[in-house]
C-alpha cells in the first residue's frame, strides 16, 4: 500500500481492497462509475476486508456520500434528510473578502447567496428553528446497492470535515459492524455546513466570520459531535516526514491478526 494523492484511488494487495477517497466533490457520474468498478472488483476477487480511507476528505457533495453508503448498505437511506436556510439575508453594504474578487464578483455572491435563502424559506413544508431559519425535509430517497458484504474499516482524522463526517455518523448508525480508526474528525456527526458563500469581519473585535448559507442535518433533535473512532491512532511526526503510514500498518495487522514489527530505533546525531 501507498500513499495517493488524487481525488480517489483503489488497489487489492495480500486479500484487503484499500478505497481511498480524498474528496466527495466531483461529477456524480465518474464517481459512481468508478464505486462500480471497485465494488465489482471487490466481488470478483472474493475480498473480506475493505478498508476507506477518509482521512483527507474534507468534504464535497453530499450526493457522492451518499452514493458510497448505498453501496454498504442494503436499507431504504434518506441522507441527508434536513436542509437548514439561515435566516438574515446578505447585504449590500456588507463588506465581504474573497481573494481574487473585485466588487461586481462580491455582487454576484450576494445574489446567488440571497437567490438561495428566499427559494428555500418560500419552499413547502418548511418550519421556523432556531438558530433563526427555516428547516425543509429533502426528498431523495436511496436504496442502498450493498453490492459489498464483507468486514469494513474506515480510516478518519481530524481532516475528516462536512460530507466526509457526516457519511461517517450515518455509516456507524446504520452498519454497526463498520470499524474506525484515526483521530476525532474536524466535522460533526449529523450535520455539516455548505461552503460559506461570504466571509466579513466583525466590527468591534475585527476577526472574520465565515457564514454558510445553508446546513445538512440528519438527525434534527440530537446534538452534533465531532466524529470519535473506536480505536485513536495518529501518525506521530517523524512518521509523518518519514512517509510512514503507521495508522493503516496497525489496521493491517489487526486485519491479518500479525503484529507489526516495532520502528528500529533512530541513531543519535553525532557530535561535533
Amino acid at each position: 500500500f501507498y500513499k495517493r494523492q488524487n481525488a480517489y484511488g483503489f488497489e487489492i494487495d495480500k486479500g484487503v481492497g484499500l478505497l481511498t477517497v480524498n474528496t466527495f466533490l466531483g461529477d456524480p457520474g465518474k464517481f459512481e462509475s468508478t464505486f462500480d468498478t471497485v465494488f465489482a472488483d471487490l466481488k470478483r476477487n472474493k475480498i473480506k476486508d475493505l478498508i476507506i480511507d477518509l482521512r483527507q476528505n474534507t468534504g464535497g457533495q453530499i450526493g457522492n456520500a451518499s452514493l458510497l453508503l448505498a453501496y454498504l448498505l442494503d436499507v431504504k437511506h434518506h441522507f441527508p434528510r434536513y436542509l437548514h436556510i439561515t435566516g438574515a439575508t446578505v447585504p449590500k453594504a456588507m463588506p465581504l473578502f474573497r481573494d481574487n474578487m473585485g466588487d461586481w464578483q462580491l455582487n454576484e455572491v450576494r445574489k446567488a447567496a440571497n437567490e438561495v435563502q428566499v427559494l428555500y424559506r418560500n419552499w413547502p413544508g418548511k418550519r421556523s428553528v432556531t438558530p433563526r431559519g427555516s428547516v425543509i425535509e429533502t426528498q431523495k430517497v436511496s436504496w442502498g446497492k450493498r453490492h459489498y458484504r464483507g468486514r469494513v474499516h474506515v480510516l478518519v482524522s481530524g481532516r475528516t470535515f462536512s460530507a466526509a463526517s457526516l457519511f461517517v455518523g450515518e455509516l456507524r448508525r446504520n452498519l454497526p459492524s463498520a470499524k474506525f480508526y484515526g483521530d476525532i474528525t474536524g466535522g460533526l456527526d449529523n450535520r455539516g455546513c455548505m461552503r460559506a458563500p461570504f466571509d466579513f469581519e466583525l466590527p468591534n473585535s475585527g476577526l472574520l466570520l465565515s457564514v454558510p448559507v445553508m446546513c445538512h442535518i440528519q438527525l434534527l433533535n440530537k446534538k452534533a459531535e465531532n466524529f470519535k473512532p473506536h480505536v485513536l491512532d495518529q501518525l506521530s511526526i517523524e512518521d509523518f516526514f518519514e512517509d510512514r503510514d503507521t495508522v493503516l500498518i496497525n489496521v493491517l495487522s489487526k486485519i491479518s491478526g500479525v503484529r507489526p514489527l516495532p520502528p528500529l530505533p533512530r541513531p543519535k546525531p553525532l557530535l561535533d
